[in-house]
């Protein structure tokens, strides 16, 4: 089968990770033939996506929703610009013949409308809350919600949601018998990335926030926790890896200064790899409302202890006292009670990591997921093929 992926950024965050992956892993195990589209060349993922021998092109193409209130002219003028953008990722696709063009994430729409204008079967791959208030960065469709919807309804054949918690939240405004929730695999990388963080000999512990460093992501839970922790006499040593919103970073330097645990949280910036550097932690953090909690599963297969916010998919994830611990959501305090259950109980803590680290390898295996999608697949091409020979009798 010959598949168009459209990804929706360049980056390598985690629905850009999660494509590689299955890209990667299509060719692979069922000998598909991938090749994948991207708005830009900058962020890293055309070169990841070199180094694994995966055909990409750059089109340009704008989202067509966004996180703040819509400017009515803008939002017209991306809706022109996708318009243009579809037509000509259609004229480059038309001599190529594939079979399917799959969408990897609900902001971009031109995926679906260069396989309306080829007359081939479209899949969108939903790793967003989108439209869910504060579960998702606020994002909002440039047109209408509702009719946004109906024009995904009718433009796509199959949804792929990445936890039950997204397909509760879309089954009400998407064709529920398109719909469907397939976890995502997650393999382990150690030998590649950047170098570990440097942690003195015997400083612990030590805790990870992991990800895009932006208000939605909640990291000021943690860095709050740590500030409550060091009030009842713990001292432990926070990292937060990524990047980010340079304003809200600054926020969370603030508080920082505050109340006075400079020494106790640190930043590192972007790290590619972040295994390599989980693997030094003694536990890990989930602060946001995730709709898939990705970071969640790599602490996991590291066989770290997670400690989550009982919001989004994070909660299917962390089954309490199991392989992790949940805090109620914007609850710094509660989040200090859960580390300092950690901090004072070690042979607790390596007993939840320990179930975590199995749990993890039995729930996101590589072969269960590529089977899963290749099956999809296979079922959407055959449906789509049956309604194209019954239109034509």
């Amino acid at each position: 089968m010959k598949i168009c992926f459209i990804s929706h950024d360049s980056g390598l965050q985690g629905a850009e990770m999660a494509l590689l992956e299955l890209a990667v892993n299509l060719r692979q195990h069922k000998g598909h033939d991938v090749h994948i589209i991207l708005p830009s060349r900058q962020g890293g993922l055309k070169e990841r996506l070199d180094q694994a021998g995966i055909n990409s092109t750059v089109i340009p193409y704008k989202w067509w929703m966004g996180s703040d209130k819509q400017v009515p002219a803008r939002a017209f003028a991306r809706t022109l610009y996708n318009g243009v953008a579809s037509a000509r990722l259609a004229w480059m696709l038309r001599k190529q013949h594939f079979d399917i063009i799959y969408s990897n994430s609900i902001t971009v729409n031109v995926g679906a409308l260069a396989a309306f204008f080829l007359s081939i079967p479209h899949v969108w791959h939903i790793h967003e809350f989108a439209m869910f208030a504060k579960e998702d960065f606020f994002l909002k469709f440039d047109l209408n919600e509702n009719f946004s919807y109906r024009i995904m309804g009718r433009l796509s054949d199959a949804f792929v949601v990445v936890s039950e918690a997204l397909w509760k939240k879309y089954k009400d405004v998407l064709p529920k018998e398109k719909l469907y929730r397939i976890y995502q695999s997650i393999s382990v990388r150690t030998n590649n990335g950047n170098a570990k963080i440097d942690i003195p000999a015997g400083e612990r512990p030590n805790c990870a926030v992991v990800g895009k460093i932006q208000r939605g992501k909640h990291q000021e839970d943690a860095v709050l926790a740590v500030a409550a922790l060091a009030r009842r006499g713990i001292f432990i040593k926070l990292w937060l890896i990524g990047n980010g919103d340079s304003c809200y970073i600054q926020y969370l330097k603030q508080l920082i200064v505050e109340h006075d645990i400079a020494k106790q949280v640190k930043f590192t910036g972007f790290v590619d790899n972040p295994f390599n550097t989980i693997k030094q932690m003694d536990f890990c953090i989930i602060c946001s409302s995730e709709a898939f909690g990705r970071v969640a599963v790599e602490a996991m297969l590291c066989g770290k202890p997670v400690i989550g916010a009982k919001a989004g998919a994070t909660e299917e994830l962390i089954h309490e006292g199991f392989n992790g611990l949940l805090y109620e959501f914007e609850n710094a305090e509660d989040l200090a009670d859960k580390i300092m259950l950690l901090v004072n109980e070690p042979e607790l803590s390596q007993q939840i990591g320990n179930n975590a680290e199995v749990w993890a390898h039995e729930n996101f295996s590589v072969s269960r997921y590529i089977d899963e999608i290749d099956d999809l697949l296979r079922s959407v091409q055959q449906a789509f093929n049956n309604r194209s020979r019954s239109n034509y009798q």
